[in-house]
């Protein structure tokens, strides 16, 4: 598969922006604020949302998160645009994406403790990423708001920030899917 068929799909894979830690209301008492790293893994896939019309759809992911808390589950949104060519971390040429923001962009995810349901809903605020064009990994930065909950959770507040790595299992020049994985550490203050 050549460089420029990755490049088309290669936001679709930025779904890795999208994961977090999970802190059990129970565990601490109310007004605590607590920071949790965790790992994740799960998948991305393209959806139909095109939000600034550049041909780059936005992505969906669905991962699951593991932590000293335990488990959960994330299912987010979001989209990025090509914001040119660059070096990757790695050293190695690529291609540079950035965030896309604002009211019109997708920036949803929506964490559920496998414990007990109560959800946690986040805001991303910024990221970027880098296609390495040599090893064929999306890595991906990101970091963003809590802004509410359900149950335990109504009313949380904090930030998160995450690492991620994906790849391409399906890559159509439209649509993609695969894998990815990576680190969250989210710092919440409970209600």
């Amino acid at each position: 598969m050549s460089n420029s068929k990755y490049l088309r799909s290669a936001v679709a894979a930025l779904g890795t922006v999208a994961v977090i830690g999970f802190a059990a209301p129970s565990a601490h008492a109310q007004g605590t604020t607590v920071t949790i790293t965790s790992t994740f893994s799960g998948t991305f896939s393209s959806t139909h949302m095109d939000t600034n019309g550049d041909g780059l759809r936005a992505t969906s992911q669905n991962v699951r998160l593991l932590g000293p808390l335990g488990a959960s589950t994330l299912d987010g949104i979001n989209e990025f645009a090509i914001t040119g060519p660059g070096t990757c971390a790695s050293g190695n040429p690529g291609t540079l994406f950035s965030f896309l923001s604002g009211p019109a962009a997708p920036s949803s995810l929506v964490q559920r403790a496998e414990t007990n349901g109560d959800l946690l809903f986040y805001n991303q605020m910024s990221g970027s990423a880098c296609f390495d064009s040599v090893t064929g990994i999306l890595s991906a930065q990101a970091s963003g708001v809590i802004v509410d909950g359900t149950g335990a959770l109504k009313g949380a507040k904090g930030t998160f920030t995450l690492t991620s790595n994906a790849t391409f299992l399906f890559f159509n020049l439209v649509d993609a899917f695969g894998p990815q994985s990576g680190t969250f550490t989210q710092t919440v203050t409970l209600p």
